[in-house]
């Protein structure tokens, strides 16, 4: 096994000086965060310990049965993957709480921002969508790293605090030894402040275990304010004139498709039929999207084009337009729809 490359420093007196920075930031001690150190690399090496033939790359169902002879043991049960990712430990992505967050670099370039809410559970990485590399590979990697901090206990926090100064990845880069922990007021806000033009969109309706206006979603826990709010104006999603778009995918599955007039001013998303519910969740952020880019006085064609410059973020539900997609022609709206429903 290679001793990973925060566990092996070049200076120990340096790296002594950093734990201890590390430790009074996270407000435990140097000696529990050489613990957790400890535990992390106690379970690489109970993976590296395993035969080849024991591996599994990823426990998905999804990604390790259905392949080879049709057997019991092979076959995916109805629910298995939802169960599986349900019960995936990891941070919350979204939050509608305040954040502390540090900057990811490369050397001098910054790959994106790690943040966790204040008092929540939720953590992340914004990738920056200048940065040279794969951005979605790089949300991946680190998302799989915060993974390993929540699996310890760590909360959001504390976990943007442990990665101060533990050795960068030649790829995905690190943080440094004296990054100073910022604060935004949303995720929202850091998205913009990263990548200027490409919002992030405000996620699903329940976040923190509260709707937007803090009715809490454990009714138990009381229902908070009631308010009414109108629907926020978007563009038409009807239109008589010819559409370019893009597919919206997850995981090499076409989600549905993004699309605007090339001659009116009228665009929105369609869930693909045969993507099911995942299609159809997706909607939410890609109409919001759209609506952010309306109010902004975007044309139709412009808010579709910013939406080809949004960056991907790791185990996003909402999909992604490839970093490689080809802005396709359709001759009428009917058209698109015929594709949505039967492809």
């Amino acid at each position: 096994m290679q001793t990973p490359p925060w566990l092996n420093p070049a200076d120990p007196e340096r790296q002594r000086e950093v734990d201890e920075q590390t430790a009074a930031r996270m407000g435990i001690t140097v000696e529990r965060l050489h613990e957790i150190d400890r535990q992390i690399a106690a379970d690489q090496r109970a993976r590296d310990a395993l035969g080849p033939a024991d591996r599994i790359v990823d426990d998905n169902p999804k990604f390790n049965k259905g392949f080879g002879p049709v057997t019991p043991e092979n076959t995916i049960a109805p629910g298995e993957v939802r169960t599986h990712a349900a019960n995936q430990t990891n941070y919350e992505f979204w939050t509608r709480l305040r954040v502390d967050y540090v900057s990811v670099t490369r050397g001098e370039e910054l790959v994106g921002y790690l943040y966790g809410s204040q008092g929540g559970n939720s953590a992340g990485f914004l990738p920056c969508v200048a940065a040279h590399g794969n951005r979605n590979k790089a949300a991946s990697y680190w998302q799989k790293r915060l993974a390993e901090t929540c699996a310890m206990g760590l909360t959001p926090e504390e976990a943007v605090r442990y990665f101060i100064g533990r050795s960068s990845d030649a790829e995905y880069g690190g943080v440094a030894a004296d990054a100073e922990v910022a604060v935004a007021d949303t995720i929202q806000d850091l998205a913009l402040q990263l990548n200027p033009g490409a919002p992030l969109g405000n996620g699903p309706w329940i976040q923190d275990g509260t709707s937007p206006t803090g009715s809490p979603a454990d009714r138990s826990n009381g229902w908070g304010p009631l308010v009414s709010a109108p629907p926020k104006p978007t563009f038409p999603a009807e239109t008589a004139s010819s559409l370019v778009f893009y597919a919206i995918t997850r995981e090499n599955t076409i989600l549905g498709y993004l699309w605007s007039a090339t001659t009116e001013n009228a665009a929105d998303y369609l869930p693909r039929a045969a993507a099911g519910d995942a299609g159809v969740v997706a909607s939410g952020l890609w109409k919001h999207r759209l609506q952010n880019a309306f109010g902004t006085g975007k044309s139709s064609l412009e808010a579709l084009r910013q939406c080809r410059n949004v960056s991907a973020y790791a185990y996003d539900r909402f999909g992604l337009i490839e970093p490689d997609a080809i802005e396709r022609l359709a001759p009428s709206l009917a058209a698109l729809r015929d594709l949505a429903e039967r492809e």
